[in-house]
């Protein structure tokens, strides 16, 4: 009875010092994620006040909170959901996370920390908070495009951290990165999901449907919560974390097409529970421990935010967001999540990482949840300062691909398909060169060098000179093929031209070319290397990456040269068919002809009444507030072909605009709110 007492009581003292955080930091307009961290501080055993819970028993309770959320993400998770968002966010979110990855496991091992603890926090570094960025949302205006980028990606990471997890938890069982034991682990967690999610799928969505039709509410929470619990305890009973069987019990349900139903049940238990989760992570924190590496906590949070800024960005205009989006989706993505604390926690507690990194984690948190909204308040002014030092050639080639990828599917024709097949089967077989050469150098290459009397050091080397030698085939065989998808699409979208004629869509056709193939050398090569970082010898695949994706960027900025020279050839016969200035604008249909790479392009003209007029492009902010470019002015009987910032607007100009349907609209809204036409 004692004991029973005891556990209540801990509960009891948790939830009421969590509740009065959560109301404080509420109406200081503070996420309540920060009042929980703080309420473990406060109860925990570290801080001089006589009040305080038992870890231990909070600790039991706090892993409700990660059956709880597990099970939530897997009710909103599905196939569908999954489709909407991976064309504009899912290759973003990929290199993301790969590039985040990449840096904490760079950091960790610069300032000293062990491979398995560079992983973790490579792993807790690459996910961001659902929560931060859901309250910074609900407190400030956020355009529909950044919106759905940024949730669109969070969606991502919280599928493949569900993956992140189990893998973690197999490398905390073993305390050493080996290739061959993750290779093994890797196995036997496929087979452990294809049975638990063909079974499950045999056998869950019926069940739920039953209990759905018994009209029960009370019924339907308890056999929900049930097959939540149930399948967490057969995940820990194959040897895998409850978050992985949570997970699948979340998504089973959500087969069912009952999973708004039940999420809407499972809510309050699971927003209780997580506040304990994150309460019992404060309690872990010695201030005393996270003031010593104070620095090492500042320099993760700056490594954080300028990642998050520059991955996103990077990977968010290749895949056609436009700046403006992709770079105000870097700063809304700079802190870590819930996730990095369950990750880190899984190595705490097997004793594969040090206590001080949840700790430093946690400063880490509290630092990026105060930036998050501080920069998201700037982001307009960043996106806008970035945009304006950009060079010309640059910008205009921004504002066209835009467009472009309004058009651009990878999928389609069954020769794309398979073109994305090779490039998958090329991927798969250089993750398994590297895991295999990993293998090899350790007990393999023992075992070699006893057999034919070299060296250690010798054998080793030979082992990973061939492994490279193996991979340079499948290499060149990816860039290759994605140099013929880059080719075939931007055929589609541009038009590959008549034999015989001139081509005049011959830069437009290779700047989308290379910008094809650099998408996806991005999207492949950024977890191809985050993947085998640990096993290969320090550098070789960063290095060969790198050398490869700086090829690509001079070649993009070479054509980009080239399309601006394409672009101004254009815009001389623009400025003849947009006519006599006081005349209305034609009606240009089907002169995409003539200009190949530039339809879509928009007439709008500068009115009497127009607040634009009298100002300059600079002034107006053009380019950078709405996306779209102006690559002609027809001005009375002249012309002004590619106009600087510093061209003022004049009464009866007629303006050539180029860039996605949305973005001129706004140009329009801002230039001329009068009918505009298109060329």
């Amino acid at each position: 009875m004692e004991h029973d007492v005891s556990f209540l009581g801990d509960l009891g003292l948790v939830l009421v010092a969590a509740s009065l955080a959560s109301v404080i930091f509420r109406l200081l307009r503070l996420p309540t994620l920060l009042g929980y961290l703080v309420t473990g501080l406060a109860v925990g055993p570290y801080i001089p006040i006589p009040i305080f819970a038992n870890l231990e028993r909070v600790e039991a309770l706090a892993e409700f909170g990660v059956v709880l959320v597990m099970f939530s993400v897997g009710l909103e998770f599905s196939l569908e959901r999954l489709g909407e968002v991976l064309p504009k966010a899912g290759g973003g979110a990929v290199v993301q996370m790969s590039g985040l990855a990449l840096c904490g496991f760079g950091f960790g091992r610069l300032v000293g920390f062990s491979a398995v603890e560079s992983i973790f926090l490579g792993a807790a570094l690459s996910v961001s908070s659902t929560m931060v960025v859901a309250r910074v949302f609900d407190e400030q205006p956020i355009p529909k495009p950044l919106r759905q980028l940024v949730f669109g990606t969070l969606v991502v990471q919280d599928v493949v951290a569900v993956c992140l997890i189990t893998v973690l938890t197999a490398i905390a069982a073993g305390s050493e990165v080996s290739g061959a034991e993750l290779f093994e682990v890797l196995g036997s967690l496929l087979a452990v999901l294809v049975g638990m999610v063909a079974v499950g799928l045999l056998l869950v969505p019926r069940l739920m449907r039953l209990v759905v039709r018994l009209g029960s509410s009370e019924v339907l929470a308890v056999a929900a919560l049930g097959l939540c619990f149930g399948f967490a305890v057969l995940a820990r009973s194959f040897g895998y974390s409850v978050a992985l069987g949570a997970f699948i019990a979340g998504m089973l349900v959500a087969e069912s097409g009952e999973g708004h139903r039940v999420e809407g049940l499972v809510a309050p238990v699971r927003d209780l529970f997580s506040a304990v989760f994150f309460v019992s992570i404060g309690m872990l924190v010695d201030p005393m421990a996270a003031l010593g590496s104070f620095h090492l906590a500042l320099g993760i949070a700056g490594l954080v935010i300028v990642a998050q800024l520059v991955t996103v960005t990077f990977a968010g205009v290749l895949a056609g967001n436009g700046l403006r989006t992709s770079v105000g989706a870097g700063i809304y993505l700079g802190q870590i999540g819930e996730f990095s604390f369950i990750m880190v926690t899984i190595g705490t507690a097997a004793g594969v990482v040090e206590p001080q990194l949840l700790s430093i984690l946690v400063t880490v948190a509290a630092m990026t949840t105060f930036t998050t909204p501080m920069l998201g308040r700037v982001a307009e002014r960043i996106a806008d300062g970035l945009d304006r030092r950009l060079p010309r050639r640059l910008q205009t080639a921004l504002s066209l691909y835009e467009r472009w990828f309004e058009r651009l599917q990878l999928g389609g024709s069954p020769e794309n398909r398979r073109l994305i097949t090779v490039i998958a089967l090329d991927a798969g077989v250089l993750v398994a060169l590297a895991i295999g050469a990993s293998v090899a150098t350790g007990p393999g290459a023992e075992l070699v060098s006893g057999w034919i009397g070299w060296s250690f050091s010798t054998v080793r080397t030979a082992i990973v000179v061939l492994a490279i030698a193996g991979a340079v085939p499948f290499g060149i065989g990816l860039l290759r093929s994605s140099r013929v998808l880059g080719r075939r699409i931007a055929g589609r979208v541009v038009g590959s031209g008549d034999q015989g004629a001139p081509d005049l869509g011959a830069a437009p056709r290779r700047l989308l070319e290379v910008a094809v193939q650099l998408l996806i050398v991005t999207v492949v090569g950024a977890p191809l290397v985050a993947m085998t970082v640990p096993f290969l010898p320090v550098g070789v695949g960063l290095v060969v990456f790198g050398v490869v994706l700086v090829g690509l960027i001079v070649g993009l900025w070479r054509d980009a040269d080239e399309l601006q020279g394409h672009v101004r050839a254009s815009a001389e016969l623009m400025i003849e068919l947009l006519g006599e200035p006081n005349a209305q604008p034609p009606d240009l249909h089907g002169v995409e002809s003539l200009l190949p790479g530039l339809d879509g392009i928009r007439a709008v003209r500068i009115g009497q009444s127009t607040p634009a007029r009298g100002s300059t492009l600079a002034e107006l902010n053009l380019r950078a507030a709405t996306g779209a470019t102006v690559l002609a002015i027809r001005r009375g009987e002249v012309g002004v072909v590619t106009p600087a910032g510093d061209e003022r607007l004049e009464v009866g100009d007629l303006l050539a605009l180029a860039g996605t349907a949305e973005a001129i609209e706004r140009a329009r809204a801002l230039l001329a709110p009068e009918p505009s036409t298109s060329l």
